[in-house]
């Protein structure tokens, strides 16, 4: 249809469609040139909160506060049948301190101990008189179901101040054993004192196993 026929229609009360480009966001782009289905499903949608429960986690022996992040997989199934095998990498972003005083921000796995529930360290800033503005690299895959945010010094962990700051990243891979292409995301939490981190999700992508 040229310009002057669709002139006429409108003029006549006819109705006009006009083919148009569809646009697809960038996400759907990527998804739809996706080599392989992932054969995961119930995982989070871009850009959603990656389920979890944030909570101060004080040590009934020991006087500092922390923060626990404990991720909820629960709703996310494999179409086999079988668990999706989960990993999260940690980095540290960015730590401020309201107080001067030379101490770190690490991340561990926590432990079943109930005395002092940190278990293996799997990311630590290098120790600053005023905090650290980063990031650090990832650290290796772990395999964990609950972590710790802890603030440590040269005579063991201490306190985190209620105006002590900080910003730390996981990288989640969901993979269903067997496929070719697995579920990454990533999520910044960012948080200040003991009160409840924020997550932001920040990126999400189809990646090769």
């Amino acid at each position: 249809m040229d310009r002057r026929e669709a002139l006429k229609m409108l003029g006549a009360g006819g109705a006009l469609v006009v083919a148009s480009p569809v646009i697809l966001p960038t996400f759907n782009v990527a998804h739809a040139a996706s080599p392989a289905d992932t054969g995961l499903a119930g995982l989070p949608e871009p850009g959603d909160p990656m389920p979890f429960t944030p909570a101060s986690f004080p040590s009934s022996n020991f006087k500092q506060k922390q923060v626990s992040i404990v991720p909820d997989m629960s709703g996310i199934t494999c179409d086999d049948g079988s668990a999706p095998i989960v990993t999260y990498e940690w980095r540290i972003v960015s730590v401020s301190w309201q107080k001067r005083k030379t101490a770190y921000l690490r991340v561990t796995e926590m432990s079943t101990n109930s005395n002092d529930p940190a278990g293996t360290q799997l990311i630590a800033m290098p120790p600053s008189n005023f905090g650290f503005s980063g990031p650090t690299g990832y650290s290796a895959a772990s395999y964990a179901s609950s972590f710790l945010i802890r603030k440590g010094s040269s005579k063991g962990d201490v306190k985190i101040d209620e105006g002590d700051d900080y910003a730390v990243e996981v990288r989640v891979r969901w993979h269903r054993d067997g496929a070719t292409s697995c579920v990454e995301a990533e999520y910044v939490f960012n948080g200040v004192g003991t009160t409840t981190p924020f997550a932001t999700n920040t990126n999400w992508t189809i990646a090769p196993v």
